[in-house]
């Protein structure tokens, strides 16, 4: 249906938003969120093949009856001639919310070592 074509594998526009609070005067304790976003590869679409059994189309899944592979003949020479289409896309979103502490070794020097910890969550929706 797709010959040698690839879909999904164009580039994507996206983008990443970080947010920071520091809610004391040295910056020693914040609070970020972080939001990321990949949007749908514009490859992506809708896709129709109709055959009268040349060339053959066929459906693959997964047979749980039999446990093994299998395929549904869409179209095949003198059985059986139909057609298919394909509406594939796909997109990212991931976010966080973060905790970051700066420990500072003293009070006049200004190096920190910094902690972050907190909850990532990520979605890819297909369709």
């Amino acid at each position: 249906m797709f010959g040698a074509d690839e879909i999904d594998e164009g580039m994507r526009d996206g983008g990443r938003l970080t947010l920071t609070w520091w809610p004391d005067g040295d910056e020693s304790l914040g609070v970020e969120a972080v939001l990321f976003y990949v949007g749908d590869d514009p490859q992506s679409g809708e896709y129709f093949r109709q055959s009268a059994g040349n060339p053959i189309l066929a459906r693959p899944f997964f047979n749980a009856q039999i446990e093994q592979e299998d395929a549904e003949l869409v179209a095949y020479p003198d059985v059986v001639q139909g057609s298919m289409r394909v509406d594939g896309s796909s997109e990212m979103m991931s976010a966080a919310a973060l905790l970051r502490w700066n420990r500072r070794s003293d009070d006049i020097t200004p190096h920190a070592c910094p902690l972050t910890a907190g909850w990532p969550s990520a979605m890819l929706g297909t369709g």
